[in-house]
């Protein structure tokens, strides 16, 4: 079957209209964009954590995470986020950390000292670390415990690795911008595809209507069989 150049061109710019978009899926899909999270128990001793991979060269981020209850604060005030609102409650937190490569190379090191606090891992975390990851690079997180964390320790604590903010920040508008781009010129480029289609069937629809239906031929005698004796009784 030979497409009739519309048809062709309507593709392309379907194409056209829906490749951004595919690119922006692409990324988000193709990266992992939390390499792990590993449960710890945060009581004096040594942890370490599963190795994991990372598969860009970039900033990375090292956090622990916690199950926020409904209507508690006391998770913020052990790990040192609200202070002021804590009524002289002591973070619970002390522990020195390292990340290590596989070939247990010191990647970098430090004592815990929160970066930033927020949502981490669908509950609340403090970010403790950050270093360069390499592409396809694998490491595994040390800590060196100091004290109990005590109550922490009944909200699920984890050892979570994310890449920096700076990689994902633009994301959101990217999808819908590009969503917006696929919509307008694939639209566009639909209309180029079937149109000609369109065109043809109305003209066979109108081809149709000129022959008419088939006129009767009144002219002609029409010959009936006689009636048998049984029927005309």
């Amino acid at each position: 079957m030979k497409w009739p150049l519309p048809v062709k061109i309507g593709i392309g710019i379907v194409l056209v209209g829906i490749a951004p978009y595919l690119y922006v899926i692409g990324l988000i899909y193709s990266h992992d964009w939390q390499p792990l999270t590993a449960p710890v128990r945060l009581i004096p001793g040594s942890f370490q954590s599963p190795q994991f991979k990372t598969d860009r060269s970039g900033r990375y981020l090292v956090a622990l995470a916690f199950d926020q209850r409904p209507g508690l604060r006391w998770e913020w005030c052990s790990i040192g986020a609200v202070p002021d609102n804590c009524a002289g409650a002591i973070p619970t937190l002390d522990f020195d950390w390292r990340v290590v490569s596989d070939g247990g190379l010191l990647v970098k090191s430090g004592s815990y000292k929160s970066i930033m606090y927020g949502g981490v891992d669908g509950g609340i975390g403090t970010y403790f670390a950050e270093f360069q990851g390499q592409w396809g690079a694998r490491q595994h997180i040390v800590l060196e415990i100091k004290r109990d964390a005590e109550l922490l320790n009944t909200v699920h604590p984890r050892v979570v690795v994310e890449p920096g903010g700076e990689y994902y920040e633009g994301l959101p508008e990217m999808v819908g911008l590009t969503l917006f781009w696929a919509k307008t010129v694939g639209s566009f480029g639909l209309v180029c595809v079937f149109l000609p289609f369109g065109l043809q069937l109305i003209r066979r629809v109108k081809a149709l209507c000129k022959v008419g239906p088939r006129k009767w031929d009144t002219q002609t005698p029409i010959s009936l069989p006689p009636l048998s004796a049984s029927e005309i009784g």
